[in-house]
């Protein structure tokens, strides 16, 4: 018991203080009735004085009958063993509360190590980790295929891009293989407005992954982590969307190859749109490496290693609050980091004026132009990784 721990390394601690063997057990004798009788036994005295121990032929006899009873340890009491050890003034230390304190967290640390073996087998949570990190922050992007096909509708014309049961069928096909227990759960939620929406920057917006961390997980996944991962899905859903509209400004589309067909603007504009389209994916890129290879892999890999180090309910909840912590963080400072009104928001607004001006070639003009790399440029000093990180 932990009570019979706890005396045990009392008195091991004691006798280590004072440099003393810990108190020998003394061995009590049995105690034996007497054979022959001194009393009266109502006429039984004098059959009782036949059995004589000296006869070796009576013992011979009754030997079968013959046991050796075991000697009982006697025991001091706890104040008799510590005076005993005690031979002087006793230290003004907390060995008590220290043993104490150690014997407790031994015992939780084994019955922790049981919960999260349980967890983990039965409950799947390292799973459930993985599962997160796929949906919410395009790890491996194993998305890839919902978003492209998302921004492939969100540029078509009189497009049903906000079909939540459509989004969420083609979301649930990237996730039925890899995790066929939870695929089901996750679900995409589109806002009522997505019909009003002709902005496609503005409909990334629009656009939330619904996901509920069931019981028992909830005591480590909380809903407020949840709300994190959801946040931190929104702004790599817009920056995948930038680099996914930049990448697909095609220069056929300002300046055909086949020279009988008139180039739609002047070559110093086309000149200024292909400078500023390159200006923006090369910032764009920075960014995505930055959370990328940068933020979401520290943290996961010292995640993976508080994960493995846990060892109690406590440390894994812990564990995973600091990671998601950590992570949105990172993403928040980005998005919010602002100067003169300029920041990541702004960048994500010189994008969509790029497209504008390179679909329309009327609308490329020198004064829209300056002011696409104006408001580039000043982005571009609050948002570039290298600069402020």
């Amino acid at each position: 018991t932990i009570h019979q721990e706890y005396i045990r390394r009392l008195l091991e601690e004691l006798c280590a203080y004072y440099s003393c063997e810990p108190p020998n057990i003394q061995v009590e004798s049995p105690k034996l009735r007497p054979v022959v009788t001194s009393f009266d036994l109502n006429g039984m005295g004098d059959w009782t004085n036949y059995v004589d121990t000296t006869d070796g032929f009576l013992m011979e006899a009754f030997s079968d009958f013959f046991y050796e009873k075991e000697e009982v340890p006697k025991h001091d009491t706890l104040f008799e063993k510590i005076s005993k050890i005690t031979t002087n003034l006793f230290p003004f230390r907390s060995h008590p509360e220290k043993i104490f304190l150690e014997i407790m967290k031994e015992r939780f640390n084994i019955s922790g190590l049981m919960v999260k073996k349980l967890l983990i087998e039965k409950y799947s949570l390292d799973k459930q980790f993985d599962f997160l990190n796929h949906i919410f922050l395009f790890c491996d992007d194993l998305i890839f295929p919902f978003y492209r096909r998302l921004f492939e509708k969100m540029n078509l014309r009189h497009s049903n891009w906000g079909n939540g049961v459509l989004l969420t069928s083609h979301l649930q096909d990237c996730l039925m293989d890899p995790y066929p227990n939870f695929y089901e759960d996750c679900t995409v939620q589109i806002k009522d407005t997505w019909k009003q929406c002709r902005d496609s920057l503005k409909a990334c917006s629009l656009l939330t992954l619904q996901y509920e961390i069931k019981w028992p997980l909830n005591i480590i996944i909380t809903n407020e982590q949840v709300n994190m991962y959801k946040e931190i899905f929104e702004v790599v859903l817009q920056v995948k969307w930038a680099l996914y509209t930049a990448n697909h400004l095609s220069f056929t589309e300002i300046e055909p190859k086949n020279k009988s067909f008139k180039a739609v603007a002047p070559k110093s504009t086309i000149k200024r749109l292909k400078y500023l389209r390159f200006n923006l994916i090369n910032i764009l890129n920075t960014i995505n490496h930055y959370l990328f290879g940068f933020v979401f892999t520290k943290h996961r890999i010292q995640f993976e290693l508080d994960f493995e180090k846990s060892n109690d309910l406590k440390s894994l909840i812990t564990s995973h609050e600091e990671f998601i912590t950590s992570v949105y963080r990172s993403v928040k400072k980005i998005r919010d980091e602002s100067r003169n009104n300029h920041g990541f928001n702004t960048l994500l607004k010189s994008v969509r004026m790029l497209k504008v001006m390179w679909n329309q070639a009327d609308y490329a003009t020198a004064e829209n132009l300056n002011n696409c790399h104006k408001i580039f440029k000043s982005s571009l000093e609050v948002v570039n990784p290298i600069f402020v990180y």
